[in-house]
């Protein structure tokens, strides 16, 4: 997974072979890809996922061998090395890898497939950090997607067991509030 920083710079993480997450950074200035290094602090089980905050930082989530999600991100922005330790946000995550967006006024919001199958969600706060998970419900398979819709709102899907693909969508900005789930026409194979 990729972000860029505020400076420009490109911040590519990946899980290698040995479940070691590595990071390579293309700086920009040099036109050029640093070596992949290994973090050797964490073992995932699941593949990164990079987003940068409204103020220019990356941040990291991946799920650990403790099944929890895991995260940690830049601390100093003019500085594209400088990360703050892997934390543990808690949770028992199944799905392969993590979603991760915007909400609609710059805070990151993470979504997961939980231990239940259901989809879950935990957003961050400019006051009070990363909130509690909050069940979103359903009974799902395989990994979520998200992504911001024109004026700001999230979108997230997931795909059920029969192979349905749904949404569901917040309601207009300033309240977002999530609405009902929606089946999508089709099925994937």
């Amino acid at each position: 997974s990729v972000a860029r920083s505020s400076s420009g710079d490109l911040q590519l993480f990946v899980r290698g072979a040995d479940n070691l997450i590595y990071h390579a950074t293309y700086a920009v200035s040099k036109a050029a890809w640093t070596e992949f290094k290994p973090d050797l602090s964490m073992h995932a089980t699941g593949d990164p996922v990079v987003a940068t905050n409204s103020d220019g930082r990356v941040e990291v989530f991946a799920t650990g061998q403790d099944g929890a999600l895991h995260h940690k991100w830049q601390v100093d922005l003019l500085n594209v090395d400088s990360f703050a330790p892997w934390k543990s946000m808690g949770g028992v995550i199944t799905s392969d890898f993590v979603a991760v967006a915007p909400t609609w006024d710059g805070r990151l919001t993470v979504f997961a497939r939980g231990s239940d199958n259901g989809m879950w969600t935990k957003e961050f706060s400019w006051d009070a950090g990363w909130g509690q998970w909050t069940s979103l419900g359903g009974v799902w398979v395989g990994s979520p997607a998200v992504a911001n819709m024109a004026d700001g709102r999230q979108a997230l899907f997931a795909v059920a067991k029969d192979l349905s693909v749904w949404t569901r969508i917040q309601s207009p900005i300033p309240n977002a509030e999530w609405l009902d789930w929606a089946a999508m026409n089709g099925e994937v194979l």
